[in-house]
């Protein structure tokens, strides 16, 4: 599917990506479950958007509903995505299906998961051009080569031919890549794209991400947890706890403007600018009247869980029964302790006595 075609100054003062009021739901067994709660995004075309926070803020569950690619369980509960003027959320999936590769891409988390084990890299970036770009069978195997060549993997045509668990951590991470950027998207969601990774392949992986996103002119929204990387990568931050954007824009650039100057590379990060980001995020969440304990730490359970009407409140079931389940648990193993120990003392010839000695998984 390609975007229509829209030629006027609203068209070019208009953001790439618009994100507004997004809430995402899950069904568990608890009850449902808000992940991200009430988030506004905007991303103008060429820009590069950092999206920071601690694990479980919210920040992998914002992309994937941005890229429609939510697990059964959850759901778009409320709000609106508008990619280039375009509603994500009235577009059928045929034609979203088209979308993700060719207008939006997406850099995983782990590369090995994001590759098929059982196939050639070389057949994987094949894949996704004959099914999004305009390519002819005969010339999609250089055109794949090429791709190879322009994220830096030494020798093309070999690792063309290479199964993923051939590579290393970094040169799977090339791949995926690769295959992100074969088809030339407008915007591009790299999550976490240097976990796992040494602090050398760190910054040869984002300084290829970053020149081949500004060569292309693509906007590209980076999420991770590295205060560093975020202040030398991105033009502008946003602050995500606990589901909700407690810093954007000027404020969180601002907080950030001590990790540009102390940070000069994505290798060194600045205890202190941590500890002011934290002490601002605490101090806002204060403000609204939200309850924090003295660790710093809301209650996520009481926040963010509705529990089902019936059974009573399911978020906090009682301790009781799991302390006498793993007190019981532990004096059975004593006595089976006991008894082995009583085995293995005994002679050879006591053999009317060991016969006396229940073995150790009937004793009760």
């Amino acid at each position: 599917m390609s975007l229509p075609a829209d030629t006027s100054e609203a068209a070019a003062s208009r953001p790439l990506l618009e994100v507004q009021d997004l809430t995402v739901e899950f069904a568990t067994r608890r009850g449902i479950v808000r992940a991200v709660r009430n988030v506004n995004i905007t991303v103008a075309k060429g820009e590069t958007l950092g999206i920071v926070g601690e694990s479980g803020s919210g920040k992998s569950v914002t992309s994937y509903a941005v890229m429609r690619i939510l697990d059964r369980a959850g759901r778009i509960a409320q709000g609106s995505i508008a990619f280039s003027g375009l509603d994500l959320q009235t577009v059928p999936e045929s034609e979203m299906r088209e979308m993700r590769g060719r207008e939006m891409s997406m850099i995983f988390q782990n590369p090995r998961a994001a590759l098929n084990p059982i196939r050639k890299v070389g057949r994987q970036i094949e894949d996704v051009l004959l099914q999004h770009a305009q390519v002819d069978s005969e010339a999609v195997s250089e055109r794949a080569i090429e791709t190879l060549e322009q994220v830096r993997i030494a020798r093309p045509r070999e690792r063309y031919h290479a199964y993923p668990f051939e590579l290393s951590g970094g040169m799977c991470q090339r791949v995926v890549i690769a295959v992100a950027l074969a088809c030339r998207p407008q915007l591009l969601i790299a999550d976490e794209p240097t976990t796992g990774l040494d602090v050398t392949t760190q910054k040869a992986v984002m300084d290829l991400v970053v020149e081949l996103t500004r060569e292309r002119g693509m906007s590209t929204i980076l999420i991770t947890h590295d205060l560093g990387l975020a202040a030398a990568y991105c033009d502008r931050v946003m602050v995500m706890e606990k589901g909700h954007v407690v810093e954007d824009g000027g404020v969180a650039a601002r907080t950030f403007a001590g990790a540009r100057t102390t940070a000069r590379g994505p290798d060194q990060i600045c205890p202190k600018n941590i500890e002011f980001c934290r002490e601002r995020c605490l101090a806002r969440r204060r403000a609204t009247g939200e309850r924090v304990s003295s660790q710093g730490h809301s209650d996520f359970s009481r926040q963010n869980f509705q529990p089902q009407a019936a059974g009573g409140n399911r978020d906090f079931p009682r301790r009781g029964r799991h302390q006498l389940f793993h007190r019981s648990r532990r004096k059975r193993w004593a006595r089976w302790r006991i008894r082995l120990r009583q085995i293995h003392h005994l002679d050879d010839g006591d053999a009317a006595d060991r016969q006396n000695v229940r073995p150790h998984h009937v004793w009760r």
